[in-house]
């Protein structure tokens, strides 16, 4: 933990500290691959940061409260209260990255690693891709009116800066945690873009979601986002809280996509590799 004024946990603290030890494609290996410094270059050029909605409230309060970050291309702003609690940027979550231990990988999919670290009152799970950046984290706020647990979603990277010229599809992984309750999630990611007259259209879709905090499939095994447009600068996103996706295209020729997305009380994350 480490203290921002009056706020101390890891709402964006435990975010990106999931770089320090995870990893995604064919660079993920369980030993030998200097996941501190990779996570730290990704952030180091990173522009863009989205952060899903975060649902907080007191230990064992399943339902919480919800709210929504200010957020610009590359920061959001979290208040909790009335009261801004953390602006988290690149420099924040670069900060972050050097105040936690390593994480533990639990599975690889499509060319991605997922990760997990616990820490007390936290957890976060997620991954580094190689432009790119995802985690679904649970945290603890400690301010003087109280203490609160929260979970959301965030992600980040370098932006490719516009959309692809050509159709396209890129696999990876999902996590994910739940709004009620804050159980951990994990499936299968498929992008899919198109390209149109105004200017190309994405279809997002999410499957084989797993519990995996229960070890089970998960009621929701499968969410899905059609015709979501993509503006010039590679990004995109559609919906509101609850129901909503974000993200953007990382990386030289479009090489990533990531974000993160909200439907039927997950507060997810996605990372993905371009296939063709």
């Amino acid at each position: 933990m480490w203290l921002l004024g009056v706020y101390r946990g890891c709402i964006g603290a435990a975010a990106l500290s999931m770089l320090s030890s995870c990893g995604g494609g064919p660079l993920a290996t369980a030993a030998g691959i200097d996941l501190i410094g990779r996570g730290d270059r990704i952030l180091s050029r990173s522009d863009s940061v989205i952060v899903s909605t975060f649902y907080y409230g007191e230990q064992g309060d399943a339902r919480g409260t919800q709210t929504v970050p200010a957020c610009t291309r590359d920061r959001c702003d979290v208040y909790f209260g009335g009261r801004l609690l953390v602006r988290i940027d690149r420099d924040y979550l670069r900060a972050s990255l050097r105040q936690y231990g390593k994480a533990r990988p639990i599975q690889t999919r499509n060319g991605v690693t997922i990760a997990e670290a616990n820490s007390g009152d936290f957890g976060i799970l997620g991954s580094a891709l190689r432009h790119s950046a995802f985690v679904s984290e649970r945290s603890y706020i400690f301010d003087p009116s109280g203490g609160y647990y929260a979970r959301g979603a965030i992600a980040a990277g370098d932006l490719a800066g516009s959309r692809p010229a050509v159709n396209g599809s890129w696999s990876g992984m999902m996590t994910g945690t739940l709004a009620q309750g804050g159980d951990y999630l994990t499936g299968d990611a498929n992008v899919a873009y198109t390209v149109s007259g105004t200017g190309g259209l994405l279809e997002a879709e999410f499957s084989n979601i797993r519990n995996e905090t229960r070890n089970r499939a998960h009621d929701a095994s499968s969410a899905r986002f059609a015709d979501i447009a993509v503006d010039a600068s590679g990004t995109f996103g559609s919906g509101v809280s609850g129901n909503r996706i974000q993200g953007g295209f990382y990386g030289s020729g479009h090489a990533e996509a990531t974000g993160i997305f909200e439907q039927s009380g997950i507060l997810g994350a996605f990372g993905t590799y371009r296939r063709e």
